[in-house]
Parts: structure tokens; sequence; C-alpha cells
């Protein structure tokens, strides 16, 4: 297999990459939902000597191209790592060489399926929506939510949703038309496993960094860029009118000053 292969299988096998290399051993709580651990709360130190790394950082710091990529790939069946990964660990990984951050975007962002529970009048109806009603200019819905496993555990032990995360379901894949500009199509939700990654400007800047333009294809980048820009359309348009203006003023000033 090689070295970066190994490294790529004890990912998927779930080795603990986040656990620092010294004597000391860190307490970590199982995490069933979608907010990040505080795993990297001591690197706040200003003695950045006797900061102790974890595995994973000694990967991302040897900028390994076949490296760095193999672990991002094992990434996607790593769930247990894939969660407790920070938005550091992130950015980093958007910064890497080679195609790594097309792997760690596409194992940030994975799909899923949202099925649930509802009361009938005599029976229990199952509902896993793969159809929706997706606006034409947005052409994906984000939405903040539960993780994905809170759903699933619901689903899978038939209770019946409550009405909060069904809420969020429906709006996230709405079954009926809300507006005039909108298409019913097949949809797929995804879910980002590092929470609010789509308001850190950070993130957004280093996807304009990356040193690879194929990331711009994945599904990951798109619902990133779609959410800042549905956030920054209206003041970007009304910029831009300010600047048609101002234009127009300094050409009226020059004719009338040429005359």
């Amino acid at each position: 297999l090689g070295h970066a292969g190994v490294v790529k299988q004890l990912v998927m096998s779930n080795a603990d990459l986040l656990g620092v290399r010294s004597s000391a051993t860190m307490k970590r709580s199982p995490s069933m939902s979608s907010t990040v651990s505080k795993l990297f709360s001591f690197r706040s130190t200003s003695i950045r000597s006797t900061i102790p790394k974890s595995c994973l950082t000694d990967i991302l710091d040897s900028r390994n191209p076949v490296l760095v990529s193999m672990v991002a790939q094992a990434l996607i069946k790593s769930p247990k790592l894939l969660d407790s990964l920070s938005t550091e660990d992130f950015l980093r990984f958007l910064s890497a060489p080679g195609r790594a951050p097309i792997h760690a975007l596409n194992a940030v962002f994975q799909p899923h399926q949202l099925g649930y529970w509802q009361q009938g009048k005599d029976r229990l109806l199952r509902r896993q929506p793969r159809e929706a009603f997706i606006e034409l200019e947005k052409s994906c819905n984000v939405m903040e939510g539960p993780h994905y496993r809170a759903i699933q555990r619901q689903f899978d032990t038939r209770q019946v949703i409550d009405p909060k995360t069904l809420e969020f379901i429906r709006e996230l894949l709405p079954p009926e038309c809300n507006r005039t500009d909108s298409m019913f199509v097949p949809a797929t939700a995804f879910m980002c496993h590092i929470p609010l990654v789509h308001k850190d400007l950070r993130v957004l800047l280093a996807i304009a960094d990356c040193p690879n333009n194929e990331i711009f294809s994945t599904d990951g980048c798109r619902a990133i860029i779609n959410c800042q820009w549905e956030r920054e359309r209206k003041m970007a348009r009304f910029r831009a009118v300010i600047a048609g203006i101002e234009v127009a003023n300094f050409m009226a000033i020059i004719f009338i000053t040429d005359e």
C-alpha cells in the first residue's frame, strides 16, 4: 500500500489522528450533534514550543500532496474523525496541494437521506423526500439544522418526528411551491459536518485562493458561494447602482466642463 495507503486505511478505521502525541490522555466525550468539540483549545498558549501536536497536524505540516489527499479521501469513511474536525483543520486542507481540497470538501459535505415517520389515521407513514421546489436563481437551499444522526435515530426507532425537525426538513426540501421562480426537481440533502463554515469569511477566502480550480465544481463549494452571495446580493446590487450613478455624474461633469 505504501505509507500514504496505510495512513488512509488507518483513517478509514477511525484511527484517532486528533489525539496528541504525549503521555497525558485527553478525555473525549462522544458527540451526536454537529457541535465541534474544543479539542484544540490548549493551542492558544504563547509558548509554541511546548504545544503538543496531533498526528493530523503532522500530516498537514508535511505538505505531502499524496499523503494529505489520501487522508482527505479517507475522511468520508471516518464519521467520528470528521465530526471532530475544526474549522482551522478544514482551512489547512483547503490550502493543501494536489487534490486534497476537493477530497476534503467532498468529505465535509456528504449526502444523507432525511427519512422520517408521521402519524397517519391508523398507522405510521414513512416519508423520504427526494424531490423539492428549488429557486432557479439559488439552485440550492442552505439552512442550519440538526445533525443527520439525530434525524436518522428517530427514523430507525420509528419515532414520530418532532414538529421542529419536520419544519426544518420542509424548509430545506419544500414540498410545495412558494414562489413563481421555483421548479420541482429531484433533490439531495447534503450536510456539512463542520458547523457554520458557510458563514466563515476565512473559508471563502481559502476557496478563492485554492491552488486547484476544480474545487469550484464540488457541491460543497457551490453551496458556500451561493449562501454568501445570498447574504451579499442586495448590497452588491445597491453598490453597483451607486457606482453607475457616480460614473454618470462624472461623465456629466466632464461634458459640462468641456463646453
